[in-house]
């Protein structure tokens, strides 16, 4: 059960949850301060950042248009608004400068609001200084967020790629596309990008298309639909739209060509086997 607090307070967390949503704001409702999180995510960058970790000899990076969310941290004295709120950022990839310069810029925001509700401006100055700030290459060893959680380059690169791609794929489904082949416009969670090349179909007419390539069994490897692009697709990718059952006659299918073109393979003509096995020197 939430202990009582003081209503202006709640009102503001109210309204910062239905803006940010659930997922992204967490409060603590527990103590005799209410304390939080809020997950500020961040626009697309224009051009692409490049984020690497070393690791004695070991090196490591990849790119990335899209960074992860800032993590807002917050606690609320009892009189707030009369009273400034306490205000800290975490962030796996940022450097501690570009950390410190942000919860200066924090702190200032605070003191010259007290009596008014902080939060979304908090929010705000977050999204405006790391939009502001050039940001071509990031290195990760001894950031402020690997010395707290006492973490290898290694394991925080790691991390920030996985959510890296979770907010990439975040951003790409709450926005809508248009299909290449059926030219409707649909929301990302209806539609399937490809990687490398980023071209984007609906789910609908990539499905189709793979039926009709495994209908026809005209198989090679599949890939993007798109006119002479190879970007291969995933594995997961052909089961999520075919099913387990399709994805393994594909997979035989494959098999079968490639054995086709090799001399000293043949197939165990056993219907209930089917598997592959070399030809011995007396059956030349």
């Amino acid at each position: 059960m939430k202990k009582q607090f003081p209503l202006e307070q709640t009102e503001e967390l109210d309204a910062v949850v239905s803006c940010f949503g659930e997922e992204f704001v967490s409060v603590d409702w527990s103590g005799d301060e209410l304390k939080g999180v809020i997950s500020v995510v961040l626009e697309p960058r224009l051009q692409p950042v490049v984020i690497s970790a070393t690791d004695g000899k070991d090196y490591r990076q990849f790119e990335t248009k899209q960074l992860s969310p800032v993590d807002l941290h917050f606690r609320l004295p009892v009189v707030y608004p009369a009273e400034q709120a306490m205000i800290d950022v975490d962030c796996m990839w940022m450097p501690t400068s570009m950390r410190n310069t942000m919860v200066k810029r924090l702190g200032d925001v605070v003191h010259e609001n007290v009596g008014s509700a902080v939060l979304f401006l908090c929010c705000e100055d977050v999204k405006k200084f790391v939009d502001g700030t050039e940001i071509t290459e990031l290195r990760l060893e001894g950031n402020h967020f690997a010395r707290k959680n006492k973490m290898r380059p290694m394991e925080v690169l790691d991390v920030v790629r996985r959510e890296c791609e979770k907010a990439e794929l975040l951003e790409f489904e709450g926005h809508c596309h248009d299909c290449d082949v059926c030219f409707e416009n649909k929301l990302g969670r209806e539609c399937v990008r490809f990687s490398p090349c980023g071209h984007t179909f609906c789910r609908e007419c990539v499905t189709a298309y793979f039926n009709e390539r495994l209908t026809a069994q005209e198989i090679s490897p599949l890939t993007c639909l798109s006119d002479g692009c190879e970007s291969s697709v995933p594995q997961k990718l052909i089961i999520e739209l075919l099913g387990q059952e399709e994805f393994d006659r594909y997979e035989r299918i494959l098999l079968s060509r490639v054995l086709d073109t090799m001399d000293d393979l043949a197939v165990c003509p056993r219907i209930t086997c089917q598997k592959p096995a070399a030809r011995s020197q007396a059956s030349f």
